[in-house]
């Protein structure tokens, strides 16, 4: 998702293979969910991108990416404290490396 964030080029295909997904299943579920928070995130919705990229950390493993991707979408919302709060917690959920025994 980083890399696609920043490439306007890129507006057509997640476009399409957001319309191709929605096609065949639930957009907002499992792994088509990355892609429906990158389509809802580049119409300006943000909001409802956040709102699909919580469900799918309810729902996965704990992934590091999918936190940070909150953490940026909190940003976008203009939610600072939360934005913040989000990548302390990175920090302690997923550490570089564990403190010796």
């Amino acid at each position: 998702m980083e890399a696609l964030a920043a490439d306007p080029k890129a507006d057509a295909p997640i476009e399409q293979a957001y319309k191709e997904i929605a096609r065949w299943t639930d957009p907002t579920k499992g792994e088509a969910a990355i892609v429906t928070v990158e389509y809802e995130r580049r119409r300006g919705r943000p909001a409802k991108a956040l709102e699909v990229l919580n469900a799918r950390i309810k729902e996965a493993a704990p992934d590091r990416k999918l936190v940070e991707a909150r953490a940026r979408l909190f940003e976008t919302l203009g939610w600072k404290n939360w934005a913040e709060r989000e990548k302390r917690s990175i920090l302690v959920r997923f550490p570089e490396a564990y403190p010796p025994f």
